[in-house]
C-alpha cells in the first residue's frame, strides 16, 4: 500500500527534525549515494529528507521545502542558545 502525499511529506518534515535533537545523540554517515553528509543514527541527513520532502511538493516545493528545514535549524539554534543561557546562568557566568 502506497503513503498519501500528505503522510509522506510528514515523515519526510518528521526527518529533518529528527536531525536536531536538543541533546546528545548519535550521527553516522548518510546512507543515501554521493552525499557526504551525516545522519542521526545512520539515517538520512536533513539535507537528503529536504530532497525528498521537495519532491513529495512538487511545484514550487524545493522553496517550501528549503524554508522549512531553514526554520527547524533557526529553531534548534535558538533553544541552543536559550540552554547555553541558562547554564551561563546558573554557574554564575
Amino acid at each position: 500500500m502506497t503513503q498519501s502525499k500528505e503522510s509522506q511529506a510528514r515523515k519526510y518534515m518528521t526527518g529533518i527534525e529528527r536531525n536536531y535533537p536538543g541533546f546528545a545523540s548519535t550521527f553516522g554517515y548518510c546512507p543515501t549515494n554521493n552525499c557526504s553528509g551525516s545522519g542521526r543514527g545512520s539515517g538520512l541527513c536533513a539535507n537528503c529528507y529536504e530532497e525528498k520532502l521537495a519532491s513529495s511538493i512538487g511545484g514550487f516545493g524545493d522553496v517550501l521545502a528549503k524554508e522549512f528545514h531553514k526554520a527547524i535549524k533557526k529553531k534548534a539554534l535558538c533553544e541552543a542558545a536559550i540552554m547555553d543561557r541558562i547554564h551561563e546562568i546558573e554557574s554564575g557566568e
